[in-house]
């Protein structure tokens, strides 16, 4: 199945909460694999449970994802909430965030569909600055990748 692994998120996750002020992230992929009704709603209750509500479901642009994951990881935050900026314009951030990127462009070749929403509720982290969830819909897999932000 295509995901993003785990590993490569946590590393991202770890050098955004190196030296941070009243920051924590919450990166992770979840796979399915398809199933007949590939309605996204249902996809989404099969991963995070049946009280889960999504609002503003639609569908994107292959060439938008990139900059969605970009704003969102490298927020820079305000004087007293957000990642540090030496961890921010540090190689091993510029190269985990590289690491993530290429294997959601990896996905990216294979989607047929692209979705973005947000949890109305639900929400399996506490999203404060900045908030994502992608679903990436192929021929044999489905890839839902979430990324938020709190105080």
């Amino acid at each position: 199945m295509k995901t993003v692994d785990q590993a490569l998120l946590d590393a991202v996750v770890e050098i955004l909460e190196e030296d941070c002020w009243n920051y924590t992230v919450f990166l992770k992929s979840f796979s399915i694999e398809p199933y007949e009704n590939r309605d996204l709603v249902e996809t989404i209750k099969k991963v995070f449970g049946e009280d889960v509500v999504m609002d503003n479901i639609r569908q994107i642009r292959k060439e938008d994802v990139r900059g969605i994951i970009d704003s969102a990881l490298y927020y820079a935050g305000d004087v007293a909430t957000g990642p540090s900026a030496a961890s921010l314009a540090s190689p091993e951030f510029h190269t985990a965030v590289g690491n993530v990127q290429g294997q959601v462009a990896n996905i990216l070749e294979s989607a047929t569909r692209v979705e973005t929403f947000w949890f109305r509720e639900g929400h399996p982290a506490y999203p404060v600055f900045w908030d994502f969830a992608l679903v990436f819909t192929g021929e044999t897999f489905v890839t839902i990748l979430i990324g938020s932000s709190s105080d």
